[in-house]
């Protein structure tokens, strides 16, 4: 399985090593970083283009803050071509960096397999569209942007400080 990420700061590069570890094959897309930075990572790829990102991916997930740059990076023209459908998106970074109707139509037209977003445009308010969609039993995972928010989480991070 191919794992793209959007934003190898320090939440992307610990998803990153985390996925290694079940054996994904990781790709990334981060423009900022400065040139070189991948050899750090070891056996990652990178890509020059989000477009090129989502075409070499099974998975695409974000970790990038929202900026003008960012804003509607999934949409409907950056949504996998017709010939390359299946792809699961997860969204943990900010709302508005995945356009909520592109992600429907996704859904819809099989581009997209299965979408997790832990932010949304419209928080804390959840569209009535995206409801929708779960009630039709879209393949579409919604929470509050508190998915760190567990028992086990915090017993984790004591035990790790």
């Amino acid at each position: 399985m191919r794992l793209g990420i959007v934003g190898m700061g320090r939440i992307g590069t610990a998803v990153a090593q985390r996925a290694r570890a079940f054996g994904f094959q990781l790709s990334f897309y981060d423009p900022f970083l400065p040139a070189g930075a991948e050899k750090g990572f070891g056996g990652f790829v990178r890509h020059t283009s989000f477009a090129d990102l989502v075409a070499n991916c099974d998975m695409l997930t974000f970790h990038c803050p929202l900026t003008e740059t960012t804003r509607g990076m999934l949409n409907t023209d950056t949504l996998p071509s017709a010939d390359h459908p299946g792809l699961f998106v997860v969204n943990c970074a900010r709302g508005g960096i995945a356009d909520e109707d592109a992600i429907l139509q996704g859904l819809a037209d099989g581009r997209l397999r299965g979408v997790a977003l832990d932010s949304l445009s419209t928080e804390p308010q959840v569209s009535s569209s995206l409801l929708q969609a779960q009630a039709d039993g879209a393949h579409l995972l919604i929470t509050p942007h508190a998915a760190f928010y567990s028992d086990e989480a915090f017993v984790g991070a004591l035990l790790c400080s």
